[in-house]
């Protein structure tokens, strides 16, 4: 009998977590960690405290979301997350999907999942699927035969597989755009591990890995910074000597492309704008954050800079700050230049303000309880957000809508609303009914007579790279 026979929802799974005395912020971490052939939640618990859990720039997440990852220093884990895609109709029938707020058991929508690294697939009965959790219990490196595991799986043979679509975090000025992979292509991505370090390696080792397992078949990379690549260079620079630009090329380079390429465009249909003479600012608000100005559908400007800690109050990250205020700590405390980078990305944002989490939903609790820390780290963050979106209004010479997107984006109608209020002035007609309750969706967030529309759009990276990898190899 499987130890997953007797969970029926993710409030059980929780709870059985949450039962060995472990926090929020582990609890994805376990579920991976469990799913992928480890003993105990005792032990998940300790290889947590040891790891921590990263998202897609190496944080974790407050909706439990990891899009990738990296090999941590101990403890045997990868965070992975794939999709088989069927292109003749458009179908992701195999999807080792994240976010346990957005998939619970939807038997209704004929999709199934509910936890870290669950296969999910379309038509098939809650006892199907916890089948097939069993098939993919298996380390990070054998998950690939459970796609052809004869009782469960959802291929015949590899044979199958036309093509595989990577995310990778980095493509620095060399990818404007997704790429078919090559060992020129391999290079650069390998050149950039010295401003990459926590993700391009493992990038490259999932793209290694596939040619060890399905030889000859094209793979395509897809970069978190090519949208960013249409960035003018007024926008793009940092006023420091020039030479270190030339030798080490320091700029802005902005992440979370993918995300905020796919919701401008939905959001445009949605609202119904055209995207090629529009005014956007798109918000992908997670653990991660960034917000970005999209001029007729390409990016203007970005909140995240050279690295992911620029811009935004974060979960962990500090956001933007005055690098005379971090020098003066490190000069004060005696600390590295190691030191002070992880003080910047693992040990600010609203966790260092508060002292309590890194996951909004437990600053929230705490705000509405009146804990002067957590009122001040949650106004700060929703006011960085608004900073952002009146700068790139005024840079853009207007606005046309406003996109929330991400798992605070998707699941926040506090932080929405938070952020929209006082926007009068600029158009902004926020419809707070509308908002109320909205989760997860794509939905109108304004009025009718709003002149800066407003909507929430889910957002869905993998089918932006199943989609640009189709296009490459077809």
């Amino acid at each position: 009998m499987s130890k997953y026979d007797s969970i029926q929802t993710a409030a059980e799974l929780v709870a059985e977590v949450q039962a060995h005395g472990l926090s929020t912020a582990q609890e994805d971490i376990c579920r991976a960690q469990d799913i992928f052939g480890h003993t105990s939640v005792e032990e998940l618990a300790r290889l947590a405290n040891d790891n921590g859990r990263n998202n897609d720039q190496g944080q974790p997440d407050p909706q439990g979301s990891w899009s990738s990852g990296r090999r941590p220093t101990q403890g045997t884990f990868y965070s992975i997350a794939f999709s088989i895609w069927n292109w003749e109709d458009a179908t992701r029938f195999w999807n080792l999907h994240t976010n346990p707020e957005r998939q619970a058991w939807q038997e209704d929508k004929r999709i199934v999942g509910e936890l870290q690294h669950k296969v999910m697939v379309a038509e098939i009965d809650r006892d199907a699927a916890k089948n097939l959790l069993r098939a993919s219990e298996k380390k990070a490196s054998d998950l690939i035969d459970a796609l052809t595991d004869a009782e469960h799986g959802v291929i015949a043979s590899l044979d199958e597989v036309k093509a595989v679509g990577h995310r990778v975090a980095h493509g620095g000025e060399f990818f404007a755009e997704s790429t078919l992979v090559t060992e020129e292509v391999k290079e650069k991505i390998r050149a950039l591990f010295e401003i990459a370090p926590l993700h391009n390696p493992a990038n490259l080792e999932g793209i290694l890995s596939i040619e060890k397992v399905l030889p000859g078949t094209p793979q395509v990379a897809v970069f978190d910074t090519s949208f960013h690549q249409t960035i003018p260079a007024i926008n793009y620079m940092y006023a420091l000597p020039y030479a270190y630009y030339e030798k080490y090329r320091v700029r802005k380079y902005g992440f979370h492309g993918t995300s905020h390429k796919f919701v401008a465009a939905k959001g445009a249909a949605l609202a119904g704008l055209d995207l090629a003479h529009s005014k956007i600012v798109t918000c992908h608000i997670g653990n991660g954050a960034s917000v970005t100005a999209v001029l007729d559908g390409k990016s203007f400007d970005t909140s995240m800079g050279f690295s992911p800690v620029d811009g935004l109050v974060m979960g962990t990250r500090c956001g933007a700050v005055d690098p005379s205020a971090v020098t003066f700590i490190g000069d004060k405390e005696g600390m590295s230049y190691d030191q002070l980078n992880a003080m910047m990305n693992k040990q600010s944002g609203v966790q260092g303000l508060t002292g309590l989490s890194s996951d909004m939903r437990d600053i929230d609790k705490a705000y509405h309880e009146g804990d002067e820390r957590a009122i001040l780290a949650r106004d700060m963050y929703f006011n960085r957000i608004k900073k952002f979106v009146g700068e790139y209004a005024a840079e853009m010479g207007g606005l046309d809508l406003i996109v929330f997107t991400g798992g605070v984006g998707e699941n926040s109608d506090e932080m929405r609303e938070g952020v929209c209020r006082g926007l009068e002035f600029m158009g902004v007609e926020f419809d707070a009914e509308a908002n109320k309750g909205a989760r997860g969706t794509d939905k109108i967030l304004s009025t009718a007579a709003s002149r800066v529309k407003v909507a929430m759009i889910a957002t869905d990276e993998e089918l932006v790279i199943a989609t640009d990898t189709f296009n490459l190899v077809r």
